[in-house]
């Protein structure tokens, strides 16, 4: 996505993040487990990592539902969707 002068933080990537986030639990969208189990896409399945603080700020302000982090949070986690 096209930007320019953002060093710590980007609205407008924040802003593709969050539509997409919203457009796939929307979708109904499932996922399946180690154990072939299948369960329907919520917020606990879908991790944000972002590479600075302020950006995390933004992400948490526009998806307060999120999990949203740096990859030093994150470290060791997994989901079914990463947001990177």
């Amino acid at each position: 996505m096209a930007h320019s002068g953002n060093q710590s933080d980007s609205p407008e990537e924040v802003e593709v993040i969050a539509t997409l986030v919203e457009e796939l639990l929307r979708s109904k969208a499932t996922w399946t487990n180690k154990n072939d189990e299948t369960h329907p896409l919520t917020w606990n399945d879908i991790l944000i990592v972002a590479p600075y603080n302020a950006q995390v700020a933004l992400l948490k302000q526009r998806l307060p539902s999120a999990r949203v982090g740096t990859v030093d949070k994150f470290q060791g986690q997994e989901a079914p969707v990463v947001f990177y």
